[in-house]
């Protein structure tokens, strides 16, 4: 179960974010405001016990989170045409 005590929690919170900032870009062709305001807001949304959309202790594996957020933001449509430009998922590594 992933928790915020987990010893990487900040390191893989912080690709979680680009994943939710590409994915925004991807679904709306905008990029999030740079005050990062967005951060906060996703923060308070997927971290925060008292959301009802929190998703801490609910996947096995960052992998499983990182999917999720990618497929929250990003349509089917705008995945399919992601993949035929990039090769890969958006919460896959790129390297």
């Amino acid at each position: 179960m992933i928790t915020k005590e987990d010893a990487d929690f900040h390191c893989e919170w912080g690709r979680c974010e680009e994943i939710i900032y590409s994915g925004i870009i991807a679904e709306t062709g905008e990029t999030p405001n740079a005050d990062n305001v967005w951060v906060e807001e996703m923060e308070s949304k997927w971290l925060d016990p008292e959301s009802p959309d929190c998703i801490m202790e609910k996947y096995e594996s960052w992998e499983d989170i990182n999917k999720f957020l990618w497929e929250h933001y990003v349509s089917e449509e705008k995945r399919a045409k992601w993949l035929e430009v990039w090769g890969n998922h958006g919460w896959e590594d790129q390297e």
